[in-house]
């Protein structure tokens, strides 16, 4: 699709919590526990993360009963994914969903692992991995993840599946940031799809609602080409 892909970065951002120290946990005080996992965190903020995995790794064989395992556990995760141990983060977030099913940040896991998924589909441009991520997705309601969702069955080569999943986080997620993407990536499938009607509505809605976003002046200029098939 030729769209603004939202960035994974920003996922990240949101979605792979903010990092607590050791002194922000409220349970008896275990020194040697507390200086482990500062260092884990240390080197998980610093993107060493290959040295991260095994001091989270460590952290979790020696304190398996910390009130911080399972965030310890999801921090593995995350450092497996970013340093493209796809395989290894996969199970590791599907362990933290299977043995903390109360997670306080349980979305962030979901989501970590629905992008892990799309990497992987990246990777292999398989359509039964894009509709695997598309699916894990799927299960997660924010606006970042439904449109995570659309553009994986997209590249699924499922055109109409993305259309409705991206004209359901317009509907859905009325005051989301993602509204600008979600409303280009709705006029580019109808065009792909030749409903010129609805596509020409659709950038025409983007330009009035969103006159300064990027593909502002790309829209308008669809638009012009869109009442030359009408």
């Amino acid at each position: 699709m030729v769209t603004v892909k939202r960035s994974s970065c920003a996922f990240l951002t949101v979605f792979c919590f903010t990092l607590i120290a050791p002194t922000a946990v409220a349970q008896k005080p275990d020194p040697q526990a507390d200086s482990a996992y500062a260092i884990a965190v240390g080197l998980h903020r610093g993107r060493l993360y290959d040295r991260a995995i095994e001091k989270w790794k460590g952290f979790l064989s020696r304190f398996p009963k910390d009130a911080r395992a399972a965030r310890a556990m999801h921090y593995l995760g995350v450092c497996q994914m970013q340093s493209g141990k796809h395989t290894d983060a996969l199970a590791t977030f599907r362990q933290v969903l299977k043995t903390y099913p109360k997670f306080e940040s349980r979305t962030a896991t979901e989501f970590n692992l629905a992008l892990t998924l799309h990497k992987i589909a990246k990777q292999s441009k398989k359509a039964q991995d894009f509709k695997a991520a598309a699916q894990a997705f799927a299960v997660i309601r924010t606006a970042d993840a439904r449109f995570s969702q659309g553009e994986c069955l997209y590249d699924a080569g499922d055109k109409a599946g993305a259309l409705t999943v991206h004209q359901s986080l317009i509907r859905d997620f009325p005051k989301s940031d993602a509204l600008p993407d979600a409303y280009y990536s709705v006029g580019v499938l109808q065009e792909e799809l030749k409903q010129y009607p609805q596509a020409l509505a659709t950038f025409q809605a983007l330009v009035q609602k969103y006159p300064k976003h990027p593909n502002t002046s790309e829209c308008r200029l669809r638009t012009g080409q869109l009442y030359l098939r009408l």
